[in-house]
Formats: C-alpha cells, structure tokens, sequence
C-alpha cells in the first residue's frame, strides 16, 4: 500500500503511519469513553452493526433521542441530497449564477 510507503501529508500521519494510526484511534476511544462516563444521559451510542442491521429503527432511535420527528427521507439521503442539490441549482440558475 503506496500510503504506507510514502507520507503524502505530514500533517495527516495517521494516513501513512500504522502507529500513529493506532495511538489515534486509541484517543478517539478514550475521548469517547470520556464522553459516555461523563454525560452517559446525553451521548447516543448506535453501534454501525445495528444501523446496518435495520436502518429504520436505529434512525428512529437517534432522532428520538435528538428530540426529532422521522422522515422518510432519513432511510433515503442519497435521494434527499440530490434532492436538495437539485432546488440549489435551479435557485443559481434563477439568479444568473453559471455553473459550468
């Protein structure tokens, strides 16, 4: 893997650096562990496996916790952002705006 072999980004080490990989991923664990101990009535744990699993009921359950309503649009956001891209367009188009 060429990332491995050349440090394209300094700055992102943790994209050509195994170790600094890990001691990051070690950090975001302790700062999320942090985080759940501290405020544990305020942080909405969804585990990736469970979203995967049945999408609409983890969606359900975030947006409950967030105080939210459902839409379907949430089980769609591709279709929700080209949605949304398309209206952008046609209010640049509207104001003279080129876009190519």
């Amino acid at each position: 893997m060429a990332c491995y072999r050349h440090c394209f980004i300094e700055e992102a080490a943790f994209a050509c650096d195994l170790d600094d990989l890990a001691d990051d991923c070690a950090g975001f664990l302790r700062l999320t562990r942090f985080w759940l101990d501290e405020y544990p009535a305020q942080v909405f744990d969804l585990q990736y496996e469970a979203l995967v699993a049945d999408p609409e009921d983890a969606i359900r359950r975030m947006l409950d916790f967030c105080g939210l309503l459902f839409d379907p649009a949430c089980l769609e956001p591709r279709e929700a952002a080209r949605d949304e891209l398309d209206r952008l367009r046609r209010r640049l188009r509207g104001a003279g705006v080129p876009l190519e």
